[in-house]
């Protein structure tokens, strides 16, 4: 009897992430596992810890601040405290934190797991730079390299501790969602360096010429590139073709997408996935980690594909490689 999983009057999946606090205080007075003089003692609770980090603000020159400031640093105390909530495996046993603990308590155990998740962070950015494609896309680099570099520079968990400090100009092919701060960084290198580890299974100039393929103007525009390498792939093994050199003709291209047309959704869903899974063994990837993230992004292909066969646009999904001269670099 003691295997049975304890069932939680809470779904802390249903919870807002990004706004864990909030969201479980809401959830637990709906329920009537909280009362309203528990919450309003937990509300005073956080007015005291709002006046103790703003003496450390001050050097205790002060506990007053301008309202912004205030409900800045309340906004980071309140992101704080839910990263620690969201470690119980139990959302009930979160509530029960909430009342039998302090705030500054809770504060403080969250102020942990935020310097656990930056030292994390720090170790996945220097595998992504170890990983970093050699690609001329002008939101990659900036982004994956200069952009994350400033984030750890201004970061600053005491007071600030939700704030993403940058803006994600490229983005993964999976979204990340509902999560701010060090979460959402922490992700975000997670995701990258599985798209880097996925896309380094190919030579550079093959992307290029996949990625010209797709538009000639590629380093400008705003888009995942594991995302084309992986449907490029996918293409390769609809087809019949290796699907390490990334390359089909136009024939090829051009048949792939008769027999796309000809085919269900259901059928096109079934069609990638088992291409997916030839394509796994062929390229040797062993990690289970890129595995799922390969396997995760499926819908998303599966989803536009479907949709451009309904458009009849799948001559824009599955292309030819252009192989031209502006990267010299490459031949």
């Amino acid at each position: 009897m003691s295997n049975i999983e304890r069932v939680s009057r809470i779904d802390a999946l249903k919870l807002n992430q990004g706004y864990y606090f909030h969201s479980l205080l809401g959830a637990a007075y709906e329920k009537g596992m909280i009362s309203e003089s528990e919450i309003e003692k937990i509300q005073l609770d956080c007015i005291d810890l709002l006046s103790y980090k703003a003496k450390r603000y001050t050097d205790n020159n002060s506990s007053s601040l301008r309202v912004e400031l205030a409900e800045y640093i309340m906004t980071s105390n309140l992101y704080t405290i839910g990263l620690y909530l969201k470690t119980f495996p139990v959302a009930d046993d979160a509530v029960n934190a909430l009342t039998e603990k302090s705030m500054l308590d809770l504060y403080l155990s969250g102020r942990k797991i935020i310097d656990s998740m930056i030292n994390s962070a720090k170790r996945r950015y220097s595998l992504v730079i170890k990983s970093i494609l050699d690609n001329n896309n002008q939101f990659y680099k900036p982004t994956v390299v200069s952009a994350i570099r400033g984030f750890f520079k201004k970061y600053n968990p005491d007071y600030g501790a939700h704030e993403n400090i940058i803006t994600a100009d490229y983005p993964t092919c999976n979204p990340i969602e509902d999560i701010t701060g060090i979460e959402f960084i922490k992700k975000y290198l997670d995701f990258i360096y599985a798209e880097n580890m996925f896309c380094k299974h190919f030579f550079p100039q093959d992307i290029d010429a996949l990625l010209c393929g797709v538009d000639n103007r590629y380093e400008a525009l705003v888009f995942n590139i594991f995302e084309e390498v992986l449907t490029g792939a996918i293409g390769c093994v609809l087809s019949g073709q290796n699907p390490c050199t990334l390359n089909i003709s136009a024939a090829q291209a051009a048949a792939l997408c008769e027999q796309i047309y000809l085919k269900n959704d259901l059928q096109i869903e079934k069609d990638i996935n088992r291409a997916c899974e030839k394509l796994i063994p062929t390229l040797q990837i062993t990690s289970r980690t890129l595995q799922s993230y390969i396997k995760a992004s499926l819908p998303k292909i599966i989803s536009h594909v479907c949709f451009m066969k309904k458009n009849k646009l799948l001559d824009r999904v599955f292309i030819t490689p252009e192989n031209t001269l502006k990267n010299p670099k490459f031949l």
